[in-house]
């Protein structure tokens, strides 16, 4: 298993296991003092690099692609300062969300459907695992 993206970082480039595509965050503000930073989220298409689709204007850095690229788990930025986590789906360009709410979400893996990570990582962790039921499609 790769590290985790922290929810702190700033930029992130994660390229799909395929090498299809690439996930680019960058930040434009945080989210309350030394807070994890809330950006736009965007796909890229490696033999189009001039292409970017918007997957999120609110989204946090933490992300993982499911092993075989069909799928990206990252979370966003509710308005009140919670996270859901979602799932771009590469196949429609669309987005799923968990009705789960979270702190802080620090991804870690998407085998089997499962989605699994670490919510808020410094302050009271909260491992969990949730099936992303949509995964067959």
């Amino acid at each position: 298993m790769n590290k985790p993206i922290s929810p702190w970082a700033e930029k992130v480039e994660l390229a799909s296991p395929d090498k299809h595509h690439l996930a680019r965050f960058d930040s434009d503000t945080e989210m309350g003092m030394g807070g994890p930073p809330m950006g736009r989220l965007t796909i890229i298409a490696v033999a189009e690099p001039d292409r970017e689709f918007l997957v999120a204007d609110n989204a946090a850095a933490s992300m993982v692609w499911s092993p075989d690229s069909r799928f990206l788990a990252f979370s966003r930025w509710r308005g009140n300062r919670m996270q859901a986590l979602c799932v771009f789906r590469l196949s429609d360009f669309t987005v799923d969300e968990s009705p789960d709410e979270f702190r802080v979400l620090e991804l870690h893996s998407f085998l089997d459907g499962q989605i699994a990570g670490v919510d808020s990582p410094v302050y009271q962790p909260r491992s969990f695992s949730l099936k992303y039921d949509r995964e067959g499609e």
